[in-house]
């Protein structure tokens, strides 16, 4: 039986997840994750049984909240089409090998290498926010070329492995990426981030309810490896709160983003490293 506290938590990380899919492209695996493993713990669930299905749910919740802030995007005619096709085209071919990485792996191991990863990738962001990396690149639409589109289709695929893995919808990642390869606007970026999370996590999440279907150790009552009491709580907060969170990013600068983008990473990368 589920505490009305276990209630509250998983209802409060939709609301900030959905939040932060539509502000920076980051949301899912970095709060709701951390906050199902440990829901699902208290429930005497083993803990490489509550991990998976907490990625899972997390993909599957991705789908609602990142289509909510998808559609705000769209309307502000912000998402870049082409590059989120590329980016996603990269990952669908990284989903599977990240989906046995998890299943195959301790989850201790996989969720301090994540937890690492969020790290290096903050410090990143932090830097390009410290020098005004990309700065002179605020207003501009992305600039195609042979190379950066393959350089896109490749951290997509890099991108995919995580994603399967690590249940993020991997936005946080092709945001800056997109920006910095196409010398693009970080909130046009941000915005094809988003749409490009639409596909992926379709794809990741399906893989994860066809490997739980036969699968002996999942959570009842579930689909697949996806957790279905969770995914009722967390959909309707998300929903409300991404496209707040998208029309709040129109509003901010782009150092703005970064800061908050930054100091997200390095908060949910500690989460992942200690809980």
């Amino acid at each position: 039986m589920i505490s009305l506290t276990t209630l509250l938590l998983i209802v409060v990380s939709g609301l900030v997840a959905g939040f932060l899919t539509g502000l920076v492209s980051l949301g899912g695996a970095f709060i709701v994750v951390p906050a199902l493993y440990h829901a699902l713990l208290a429930l005497d669930v083993p803990s490489h049984a509550a991990f998976t299905s907490a990625v899972a749910t997390s993909l599957a919740f991705l789908l609602f909240s990142s289509t909510s802030a998808t559609s705000t995007y769209a309307k502000k005619q912000m998402i870049d089409y082409r590059l989120a096709s590329i980016v996603s085209a990269g990952a669908l071919l990284g989903i599977w090998i990240g989906i046995q990485i998890l299943l195959e792996t301790d989850d201790a191991v996989v969720r301090k290498a994540f937890g690492i990863f969020i790290w290096v990738l903050g410090a990143y962001v932090v830097s390009a926010r410290y020098f005004k990396w990309g700065g002179q690149h605020a207003g501009n639409l992305p600039s195609y070329t042979m190379t950066n589109q393959m350089a896109v289709f490749c951290i997509g695929g890099g991108v995919g492995v995580l994603v399967g893995a690590f249940g993020i919808g991997g936005g946080g990642i092709i945001a800056p990426a997109i920006a910095m390869l196409t010398r693009s606007d970080m909130k046009r970026a941000i915005a094809t981030g988003v749409g490009a999370t639409v596909i992926i996590s379709i794809v990741a999440a399906g893989g994860y309810v066809v490997s739980g279907l036969q699968a002996t150790e999942t959570v009842t009552p579930s689909l697949g490896w996806v957790y279905l009491p969770a995914l009722i709580l967390l959909v309707p907060a998300a929903m409300v709160s991404a496209p707040l969170g998208a029309r709040l990013a129109m509003h901010l600068s782009q150092s703005q983003l970064l800061s908050i983008l930054g100091a997200s990473m390095f908060i949910m990368g500690a989460k992942f490293i200690y809980f």
